[in-house]
C-alpha cells in the first residue's frame, strides 16, 4: 500500500512537469522499459523460489528434530532406573528451551546455551548408563540413531536462521526496482488523465514490492510474522512428554535454572 501511495504521488508531481506525449514521446521506451522489468521479474521471481526452498527446509528441519527428541523421550523408556526418568526430564527441559530461549534468539541468528546445555546432560547420562553395564544393545543403537537425528534437525534449523539471501543480491534487487520506477516515470504525460498515470505508476509498485517483501518473509522464517514458523511441532511434542510422565506417574521435575 506505501508503495503504491509512493508511485501514484511520485508519477501526479512529475506529470505536472512533463511534456505532452511523455519523455520518450508516446510508445518508443515501451520496449526498453519491458525489457527492464521482465529481467528484473525473472530475477525476483527465481530468489523468491529459492527463498521459498529455505523455508520449507526450515519447518522440515522443525519437525524432524521434535519428531527425533519425542522418539529419544520413548527410547528412555526402555533405559534402567534411574538413567531412564534422568533422560526423560533432560529431553523435556531440552524441548522448553527450544521453544522457549533458542526460539527467540533465532531472530537474532543466535542458538541457545540452555538447549546446549540440556544437550549435555542427556549425552552425560547416556554415558554412565552404559557405564552401568545394564543399558541393552538395542536401546543404546536406537537411541544414538535417534539422538543423532535430533542433533541434524536442529543443526538444519539453526542454519535456516541465517539470512539465505545475501546483502548484494538485496542491493540489486532493490537498485533493479528503483531503476524501473525511474523509468517508469518517464510515462509521465499532462495531456493523458490522472486517474490512468496514477494506476500505470500503481501496478508496477505494487507488483516489485509485493515481490521483494514476500523475499524478506521467507528468507526470515523465524522472525515472527503472522505465517512465521513457530516451535509449534516442539511444544506439542512437550504436551506429549508431559502427558506419558503423568500416565506413568512420574512428576516432571523442575527444569534447571536459567
Amino acid at each position: 500500500m506505501l508503495a503504491a501511495v509512493a508511485a501514484v504521488a511520485a508519477m501526479l508531481a512529475v506529470r505536472r512537469m512533463a511534456p505532452p506525449g511523455g519523455l520518450y514521446g508516446g510508445a518508443r521506451g515501451i520496449g526498453v522499459y519491458s525489457a527492464i522489468q521482465g529481467a528484473l521479474g525473472i530475477l525476483i521471481a527465481f530468489v523468491i523460489f529459492l527463498a521459498f526452498q529455505s523455508y520449507l527446509g526450515a519447518r522440515s528441519a522443525a519437525q524432524d528434530e521434535a519428531t527425533a527428541v519425542l522418539q529419544l523421550f520413548r527410547t528412555a523408556e526402555l533405559f534402567p532406573r534411574p538413567y531412564g526418568a534422568q533422560e526423560e526430564q533432560h529431553l523435556v527441559c531440552y524441548a522448553r528451551a527450544v521453544a522457549g530461549p533458542e526460539w527467540r534468539a533465532m531472530k537474532k541468528e543466535r542458538g541457545s546455551p540452555l538447549v546446549d546445555a540440556a544437550v549435555a546432560r542427556t549425552e552425560a547420562t547416556f554415558a554412565a548408563a552404559e557405564r552401568s553395564g545394564r543399558l541393552s544393545g538395542p536401546a543404546a543403537s536406537t537411541w544414538l540413531s535417534n539422538a543423532d537425528e535430533r542433533a541434524q534437525g536442529r543443526q538444519r534449523r539453526l542454519a535456516e536462521a541465517t539470512p539465505f539471501v545475501p546483502p548484494l543480491l538485496w542491493v540489486m534487487l532493490i537498485g533493479g526496482a528503483v531503476v524501473v520506477f525511474s523509468f517508469l516515470l518517464g510515462f509521465a504525460d499532462r495531456s493523458e488523465r490522472a486517474l490512468g498515470q496514477a494506476l500505470i505508476a500503481a501496478a508496477p509498485a505494487v507488483i516489485l514490492a509485493s515481490g521483494l517483501v514476500l523475499i524478506y518473509f521467507f528468507d526470515h522464517p523465524y522472525e515472527g510474522f503472522s505465517g512465521s514458523i513457530q516451535p509449534v511441532a516442539m511444544e506439542r511434542a512437550l504436551d506429549r512428554m508431559i502427558a506419558i510422565q503423568h500416565a506413568t506417574g512420574v512428576p516432571p521435575a523442575p527444569c534447571p535454572a536459567a
